[in-house]
């Protein structure tokens, strides 16, 4: 059975259902699950084996539950602003895959990856995109025009698994 991590919204804000909490006693909520582990936002976790990824969201309960979902065989860093994630980016630390909101406030995913492709040319190509179908018109020509991986939430552990295998590692690789 794999986790389905969905947003759905609930008094302004979301919430993530992830059976995987559920099955094991939690109020289902991604979030409460998460904060009982001291994830810290900004602080990579380190797997056993895998990738170098970085995630790239808004909303803290999805950052952190997908950190949660992918620790044990990735090292995972989060961030919650396009903002932050170029800051991190910028440091030099190489990442395989970075998972990114494409609709955010300030710095969104576009900028993100248009910022990577003029500053480390070839790094943008390692970004798979996350959206929750909430369009601009700037938004569609860019996702029409860009064969980036994305992810349509509510998305699957399957799903995010797929899109970081699409991505393979030889490429990210070569790019560092």
């Amino acid at each position: 059975h794999h986790p389905t991590i969905a947003s759905a919204r609930k008094g302004g804000g979301h919430v993530l259902r992830n059976e995987r909490f559920h099955e094991r006693g939690g109020d289902g909520d991604g979030a409460a699950g998460v904060n009982g582990l001291g994830a810290r936002r900004a602080e990579a976790t380190r797997g056993q084996q895998g990738a170098r990824i970085l995630i790239v969201d808004d909303e803290p309960s999805l950052t952190l539950t997908l950190k949660y979902l992918l620790q044990d065989r990735h090292e995972v860093t989060t961030a919650c602003s396009g903002e932050e994630a170029l800051t991190l980016l910028r440091s030099g630390v190489p990442y395989d895959a970075i998972l990114c909101d494409l609709m955010m406030p300030g710095t969104n995913g576009i900028d993100v990856f248009t910022t990577l492709a003029r500053e480390r040319p070839g790094d943008e190509r390692r970004i798979i995109f996350m959206t929750g179908g909430a369009f601009t018109p700037r938004c569609v020509s860019f996702l029409e025009a860009n064969e980036n991986p994305r992810l349509e939430k509510p998305f699957t552990l399957r799903e995010v698994d797929a899109a970081l295998q699409r991505l393979g590692p030889a490429e990210a690789k070569a790019s560092h």
